[in-house]
């Protein structure tokens, strides 16, 4: 990364070591069902998904911004 707190050959090893332990990568680096389920949400819904877990509301209060990877109540 570019400025940030890691290089980049960290902050990608962080990343998948964190999608693994959310049980959305196998260790040898293949999607599990979860992160396929993920997957299929694409970028939009990601988003969606983390802002109204973060706020306990609906993914449909949601609109999503493509610009800046985020989501934003209606």
């Amino acid at each position: 990364m570019a400025g940030g707190r890691y290089a980049a050959d960290d902050a990608e090893e962080i990343a998948l070591k964190t999608l693994i332990e959310r049980g959305h990568l196998t260790p040898d680096g293949q999607l599990t069902q979860s992160g396929q389920a993920r997957q299929d949400l694409g970028a939009a819904g990601r988003a969606k998904d983390r802002a109204a877990r973060m706020a306990g509301r609906q993914a449909s209060e949601y609109a999503y911004n493509p610009r800046t990877n985020r989501a934003t109540l209606r």
